[in-house]
């Protein structure tokens, strides 16, 4: 029940995100993160329920930074990067984990290079390139990991031409 009520806060502050109502889907991603944490106090060992948090967790980092609140969104997305590494370690073929955790780990560079850290944000989307790369050789067929990878590559095309690296 208590999961359920999480994801009908994290629906109801996707919407809310879509139509710009910052302050709102703050309050809904919030209620979620709260409501995961318990779940997970509960049962720490539950993947699901530390999955579900890291990616509400990725969600308040994101309406947070588009807030301006870059700090709190720093936080918010490495305290998702470390519940994703701890499940990828736990079972590193479960590629749905490493994908969030490819994403995770942009996100952290997105935030980084927000705060004007280029070179953090560099190595950042280095890191996610790299998972990326591997996922996308497992299966060169599956479009969304192509996609994942075509942006990896575009950040970092884009951040090393910021540096005056115009060679690659």
């Amino acid at each position: 029940l208590q999961r359920d009520l999480s994801v009908s806060h994290m629906e109801v502050g996707d919407v809310a995100m879509f139509q710009g109502h910052l302050a709102a889907a703050l309050n809904e991603y919030r209620s979620a993160v709260a409501i995961r944490r318990q779940l997970t106090k509960v049962d720490p060992s539950n993947a699901l329920r530390l999955r579900d948090l890291a990616v509400s967790l990725i969600k308040l980092g994101d309406v947070l930074s588009r807030k301006g609140a870059l700090a709190d969104a720093l936080a918010a997305h490495r305290e998702s990067l470390a519940i994703l590494q701890g499940l990828s370690v736990t079972d590193s073929s479960n590629t749905e984990w490493r994908r969030v955790l490819g994403l995770a780990i942009s996100k952290v560079g997105d935030t980084l290079q927000k705060q004007g850290d280029v070179s953090g944000s560099l190595s950042a989307q280095r890191n996610s390139l790299a998972i990326f790369q591997q996922m996308s050789a497992v299966d060169p067929t599956n479009s969304e990991w192509l996609r994942d990878l075509s942006v990896a590559q575009t950040k970092i095309g884009d951040l090393l031409f910021d540096l005056g690296h115009l060679s690659g």
